[in-house]
C-alpha cells in the first residue's frame, strides 16, 4: 500500500505532504526558506493521530486550523498578574458564538 499524499493533524488540522524521500513536511512550510523544513516518517505521524486527507478536505481543515490558533491566542491571554487566563476550546466557542 502506498502512503497517502497528505496527512492532517487531528488537534489543529495542519496538513503535511509527502516528500520524494517518503517523509512528510508541513505543507504550509514547503518552499518557504524562513520556515523550518522538519521531516517526519509516516509511522511517526500515524502514531500521533494524523490521518489521510485529500485536497477536497483543505477548506474545512483551514477553518479548523484558524479556529485552533485563535483559541490558543485567547486561552494564553494575560491575566494581568504574570499568569494566563486559560480556557477550553468549548468555552472559547461558547463565547465566540454569543
Amino acid at each position: 500500500m502506498e502512503p497517502p499524499k497528505y496527512l492532517a493533524r487531528k488537534a489543529d488540522g495542519a496538513v503535511w505532504e509527502i516528500n520524494q524521500d517518503g517523509t512528510y513536511t508541513r505543507l504550509e512550510n514547503k518552499g518557504n526558506r524562513n520556515k523550518p523544513q522538519t521531516k517526519h516518517e509516516y509511522q511517526t505521524l500515524i502514531r500521533h493521530k494524523f490521518y489521510p486527507v485529500t485536497e477536497a478536505d483543505f477548506p474545512k481543515l483551514k477553518e479548523q486550523f484558524d479556529e485552533y490558533y485563535e483559541w490558543q491566542a485567547w486561552a494564553y491571554r494575560s491575566d494581568g498578574h504574570g499568569g494566563i487566563k486559560g480556557g477550553t476550546i468549548e468555552e472559547f466557542r461558547a463565547i465566540k458564538n454569543k
